[in-house]
């Protein structure tokens, strides 16, 4: 099943509308890749009870999400909660 359209398996996650701030940035820590977003742009793509988990890998569509290692890609400032797999 594609990332974008599987379910969530990150109960009890913050949601989109939960990010502090109004820029959502994004590091992967393997390839180097980097990026930022404003909330508002995000909120108008993706619903606003999107699970943080959930959304850093639909806006990555990162090619290594499957293999083994995955995407690294986490929610810069956020702290080590965002890391999780």
């Amino acid at each position: 099943m594609p990332v974008n359209q599987r379910p969530s398996t990150y109960r009890g996650s913050l949601s989109l509308a939960d990010y502090p701030g109004d820029m959502v940035r994004l590091v992967c820590d393997r390839c180097g890749r980097r990026g930022q977003y404003g909330k508002a742009t995000l909120l108008a793509q993706y619903p606003a009870d999107t699970p943080l988990p959930d959304l850093r890998h639909m806006i990555a569509k990162c090619d290594r999400q499957d293999l083994t290692g995955g995407c690294g890609v986490h929610y810069e400032g956020l702290g080590q909660a965002s890391r999780s797999p």
